[in-house]
């Protein structure tokens, strides 16, 4: 009977040591909830008294181009030397990845076997290769595709092909954003990935298909989120500087759209005015202009990884962009 005593004493004390924890995450969950809702409401009702719009969307997938105009954010088509470093000299090229004779045909082909490939030896080419070729052929699919078959190749790209990981660079995956306004956490963001080295930033966003319901004109197509989660993650980023260092400058950001196979690319450089201004209102003296390359808003329009030309390209855009964060 003791012993029975003692097992039932013994579970009780597991049991409850190992729900607590439980208890308490949902707990500083449903506070930091609570805490979020409250500065929202305070950000809402100061800019009604300022006399402008409080109806800013609070999360980044949210956003539309109203939001972008009360943020004082615009799009402008660019050219390619104006949007990727242009005065860096890449060294170590993933030249192994752009694979010339493998062209669209043979990556949506819904019988690829990348082992008929007798050519490629090389196994991390391979599987490149099977990431691209699951993504490519689900381009136009409403349904049946993963959200993690986009992310997978996007992790190959930026930690096995351009080395991101690598010191002293990191990439961080789904990063909890926030974007303050009035000094007040108020949108919110969790951009695919983040790359962030002192003043320079690079922010990957992307979408598993053509046909979801973000890529809209409203939306900007997806343009909205992706300055969206810019802006968060600069926010965000300047304030860990200043908390560092306590020296706020200008902050430089690129950003990589990928929907499918489609890759578009963004620069933008936020002053520091800008989010001084954003501290005490809306802005109406600072602005965002974010340039874009290719230069037309559509996704489908980027450049597309599954061709060879279109691979050199991003290859060759990725690897600047990392030489610049490099420096």
């Amino acid at each position: 009977m003791s012993l029975l005593l003692g097992l039932v004493a013994m579970f009780s004390r597991l049991t409850s040591c190992t729900l607590r924890p439980a208890v308490f995450f949902s707990s500083t969950a449903r506070l930091f909830d609570n805490e979020l809702a409250e500065s929202r409401e305070k950000v809402r009702a100061e800019l009604r008294q300022q006399g402008l719009t409080d109806r800013i969307h609070t999360t980044a997938s949210d956003f539309n181009k109203k939001d972008l105009e009360a943020l004082g954010v615009s799009f402008q088509p660019a050219l390619k030397c104006h949007v990727l470093p242009d005065d860096v000299e890449v060294t170590g090229f993933p030249d192994k990845y752009a694979l010339p004779k493998i062209d669209i045909q043979t990556i949506t082909d819904r019988k690829f076997n990348v082992d008929n490939l007798k050519e490629i030896s090389d196994t991390q080419v391979k599987a490149f290769l099977i990431d691209l070729n699951e993504v490519s052929r689900n381009l136009g699919s409403d349904e049946g595709m993963d959200e993690s078959v986009t992310d997978t190749l996007l992790t190959t790209l930026l930690v096995q092909v351009l080395g991101l990981h690598n010191h002293p660079l990191r990439v961080r995956q789904h990063l909890r954003c926030r974007l303050y306004i009035l000094s007040e956490p108020y949108v919110t963001a969790r951009p695919e990935f983040v790359v962030n080295r002192g003043n320079t930033s690079m922010i990957v966003v992307e979408d598993k298909h053509l046909r979801t319901k973000n890529l809209i004109y409203s939306k900007g197509h997806g343009e909205a989120q992706m300055a969206a989660e810019i802006l968060a993650c600069g926010n965000e980023n300047i304030r860990q500087i200043d908390r560092q260092t306590g020296v706020i400058s200008d902050q430089t950001i690129f950003g990589v759209r990928a929907i499918s196979s489609y890759f578009t690319f963004y620069k933008t450089v936020i002053s520091s005015k800008y989010w001084d201004e954003l501290d005490f209102s809306l802005p109406q003296q600072e602005s965002v202009l974010i340039k874009r390359w290719p230069q037309r808003e559509r996704p489908e329009t980027g450049l597309d990884i599954a061709t060879p030309d279109g691979r050199r390209e991003v290859l060759e855009a990725l690897a600047r962009i990392r030489q610049f964060l490099l420096q």
